[in-house]
This record gives structure tokens, sequence and C-alpha cells, in this order.
């Protein structure tokens, strides 16, 4: 699968390799890329957008790869033998992770905003999302959206959920490991977002830190300083792996189409959090190769036993 689109893959490292090199050639660059963008789209529309995508990227991918892994639960779990079971448990908790996140997140963010209708008014403050009843809530919800999600997937015949089975393994482990190195890279990493940038340099009352994204600064001090890598590219990375089903079941045109799309969908959640002030050049690009890399290994990983699989059949 990687030789197929060994190509296009060298290309995605082309590209975010070389971003990343130029930005740490010239730091600098960091800054004018962010600051260019919101000034030149206007500091209230670039917020606005920003901040709408922050909440709204996140279930573009955890919804889709919450329903995924909920067909693998529906897989293994009809397989009825005890290996089966566990795999079947595993993917439902995985199924169940995407969507408690999404509502959770969903929930904080429009808790945390002084007006609904004015999305860039993000504020912290203590939220309803403190409250454990509602995070009970939020927990039952993830439970009953992945319970639905494998009831749905029961409708599928098996034969064709056995198909796509190396996919949902590979979207399983790609999206896990990927979110493991980057939230351990976020807190050891310390880098002060652009938006805490600009509030410390126009303010005075704190200094205004910026480092080049290849100089880890140690434990961020708040959410502020969790700026490299970017989650949310890696998050919507994850797409990638999930338009595989398509190929998986003999539709590879349908595969094709939607690959593209999510390629254009992941370099706009870039852009997206660059203008939003989360996020530099460097971080995005930092997100996107980290996350990229663990697809094409897990990729490596999974549908390299197929080959040696033939390999000794012959």
């Amino acid at each position: 699968m990687v030789k197929k689109y060994r190509f296009q893959i060298i290309g995605i490292y082309a590209v975010l390799a070389a971003l990343l090199i130029f930005t740490a050639i010239v730091p600098a660059a960091d800054l004018d890329v962010s600051g260019g963008l919101i000034s030149g789209l206007g500091e209230n529309f670039a917020y606005s957008l920003g901040n709408f995508f922050e909440i709204w990227a996140e279930p573009v991918t955890l919804v889709p790869g919450a329903f995924v892994m909920a067909m693998g639960a529906s897989l293994f779990l009809r397989q009825k033998t005890k290996k089966g079971i566990i795999f079947g448990i595993v993917a439902f908790a995985g199924s169940f992770a995407c969507a408690y996140q999404t509502i959770y997140r969903t929930v904080k963010y429009y808790a945390n905003l002084e007006d609904i209708s004015k999305p860039w008014l993000y504020v912290k403050k203590p939220i309803v999302t403190d409250h454990i009843a509602v995070k009970i809530a939020c927990i039952a919800a993830g439970i009953a959206v992945a319970a639905l999600f494998v009831l749905l997937s029961n409708k599928i015949k098996l034969e064709t959920l056995e198909k796509t089975e190396k996919v949902v393994i590979m979207v399983f482990f790609s999206y896990l490991c990927a979110l493991i190195i980057i939230t351990v890279m976020k807190h050891i990493w310390g880098r002060m977002r652009f938006r805490e940038y600009l509030d410390a340099y126009n303010s005075g009352a704190r200094p205004a830190l910026f480092t080049a994204w290849f100089s880890p600064q140690g434990k961020p001090a708040s959410d502020g300083y969790q700026s490299f890598p970017s989650g949310h590219t890696s998050n919507a990375l994850q797409i990638l792996p999930m338009t595989f089903l398509f190929d998986a079941v003999g539709k590879k045109k349908a595969g094709r189409i939607v690959r593209i799309a999510a390629i254009v969908w992941i370099a706009f959640i870039m852009f997206s959090r660059i203008i939003a002030g989360a996020h530099y050049l460097s971080d995005v690009c930092g997100g996107a190769l980290i996350s990229f890399t663990v697809m094409v290994v897990t990729a490596s990983i999974v549908f390299g036993k197929d080959k040696k699989t033939e390999k000794n059949k012959e």
C-alpha cells in the first residue's frame, strides 16, 4: 500500500520538511506569516473563522473515527471468539473516546462564549463542564453514540466488514499513536501561542517570549504554551486513513475523490489554526508531519503482513 503511493508520500514529506527547515533557518517567518494573515483578513473575521473551526474541525475527524472504530467493534464481536471479544471491546472504547471528545469539547467551547453568535468572544472562566454531573452526562452521551454506531454497523454485511478489517486496525492505531505523541510533545515543548504572544507584547504585563519551533521550553505553564505541535492538524490528518475504506470495498474512484477532499480540508484546517492565533506555520507543519509519519508507519506494518503471508504461501 505504501509503495503504491510512494510518490505522493515523498511529495508531502518534501513540502512539510521544506517549510519546517525554512522556519528553522528564519524563525521570524512564523511571526510574519501569522501576523500577515490575521491583519490581512481583519482581526475580528480571522479570529471568528479560526475559533469557529477550532471546535468544529474536531467532529469532522472524531465522528467518522468513532463510526469506523464502531465498525471494528461490530466485526470483532460478531466473530464470537475470545480474541474477537477483546478486540471488540477495545474498538468500542476507541469509538466511545472519539464520541465523548466531540461532545465534551463542543459543550466546553460554547459554554465559554460570552456571546454564542460571536465565536471569537471566547474567554477563560469557570465553566459548566467543570461540574461532575455534566462530565457524567457527556460520558453517557458518548457511550450512547458509540452504541448507536455499533448497531448501525451490525446492519452492514459481515463479508463487507471483513474487507475493511485492515483499514479499521490502521485507523485505530494511527489515531492512538499520533494522539499520544502529540500530547507528550505539547507537554514538554512549552511554546507560547501567537495570540498569547500578542497579548503579552501589547500589554507588557509579562514577557513576550517567542521561541523557534525546534527549541523545547519545558513544561507549559498553561494551554497558552502548548503551541507546538498542532493537535488539530494532527487529528485532521487522521481522516486520510479512513478514506481507504472505499478502496477496501472496491470503490477506488470514490476513495480518490474523498482523499482529494480530505487533503483540501486538512490544508484549510492548517490555515484556520494560524488565523486563530493558536499556532504558527511551523506548528501546523510539525503536527502534520508527525501524524502523517505515524499513518505511513502504521500502514506499512498493517498491510506489510499481507505481503509476508503471500510470500510464505508461494
